[in-house]
């Protein structure tokens, strides 16, 4: 990441997860037992159990601090290697690095997340297709067997 602080460098890359899902923050939360959370998971522990996952302290919901220095850490982070987000169930890919081309050289760009909907779109066709053939021949088959005098 070229415009990184010293201070960010420092950040290990466990510190920008939550400590509940294992996920890089998108939403950070630091809550009264001195804990930051992803807010959707520390909301979901906090409705189901009220204390914190790790002192017991009881914990309420609207008591909840954003980290905006965290939340930027983590989205540059995020955006600097390809993670997994098991919620969505999406890859993250860094950004490409911008390289200045006239538009008649740009060709559209086919993702791998299209190519492979597009090959299991092909496979459950062509599954389909055999399917039916299957179908018919069970159907006709006999009929035509006793048309033909078999």
């Amino acid at each position: 990441m070229k415009n990184e602080t010293s201070q960010d460098k420092e950040v290990n890359h466990e510190d920008l997860l939550c400590p509940i899902t294992h996920e890089i923050y998108r939403d950070p939360v630091k809550a009264a037992d001195g804990f930051v959370y992803e807010r959707a998971a520390i909301t979901r522990w906090i409705l189901q159990k009220g204390t914190s996952p790790f002192t017991r302290q009881p914990l309420k919901i609207d008591e909840l601090k954003p980290d905006d220095k965290l939340r930027h850490l983590a989205r540059r982070r995020r955006h600097s290697i390809v993670s997994y987000d098991a919620h969505n169930s999406t890859i993250s890919l860094p950004p490409l690095r911008r390289v200045p081309r006239s538009v008649s050289q740009v060709a559209p760009i086919t993702t791998l997340v299209h190519t492979y909907r597009a090959t299991v779109i092909s496979k459950m066709l062509i599954f389909r297709i055999v399917l039916v053939i299957i179908a018919i021949s069970i159907t006709i088959g006999p009929i035509v067997g006793m048309t033909l005098g078999m």
